[in-house]
């Protein structure tokens, strides 16, 4: 105790409720007292973002996920992959990344990614900051069974749909 003040500072409280007490012995002028203190230790605030690459049916979905306080609370566990309200994986964080590979006709409804948090870092999501893969491209090519025809005589189209079309109308 210094001019009547003692300080403790630490930065290693696990998440959780604490009763913190501390104790004055006294001495021949003053009495010993006790003080107790609750203190709440709330989880470190994370950031989800996702990106999406690839194309048509080949996807790479790779979420960022990072602590606001910094990197001495790096997240770690799992992070869910969806397409639209449909989960399409789940990936491992591994130095706050995890990735997964989603091959398929996926649907037009934006991807997202969550975060399940962990002992230390709060759950997060990438809401907002979805992404819709860019379509591949495709070409198509048109031929007759004729090149000219008379009024009334058969004549079948056909189209050829290349670009890893697997299905849709033409």
């Amino acid at each position: 105790v210094i001019n009547g003040l003692a300080m403790l500072t630490t930065s290693s409280l696990a998440t959780g409720s604490f009763s913190i007490r501390a104790e004055y012995a006294g001495d021949a002028n003053h009495a010993a007292t006790v003080s107790t203190q609750v203190l709440a230790v709330n989880p470190n605030q994370t950031t989800t973002t996702l990106q999406v690459s690839g194309d048509g049916s080949n996807l790479n979905l790779t979420a960022i996920v990072k602590s606001t306080i910094g990197p001495s609370t790096a997240p770690s566990g799992m992070v869910t992959f969806y397409n639209g309200s449909t989960v399409v994986g789940t990936g491992t964080l591994v130095n706050g990344v995890a990735s997964i590979q989603v091959t398929g006709p996926v649907s037009a409804a934006p991807f997202k990614a969550i975060y399940a948090g962990d002992a230390g870092n709060a759950s997060s999501n990438s809401s907002g900051a979805s992404a819709s893969p860019t379509p591949s491209a495709s070409i198509i090519s048109l031929g007759a069974s004729a090149t000219g025809e008379t009024q009334g005589e058969p004549v079948t189209l056909t189209a050829q749909v290349a670009g890893g079309v697997r299905r849709g109308l033409v």
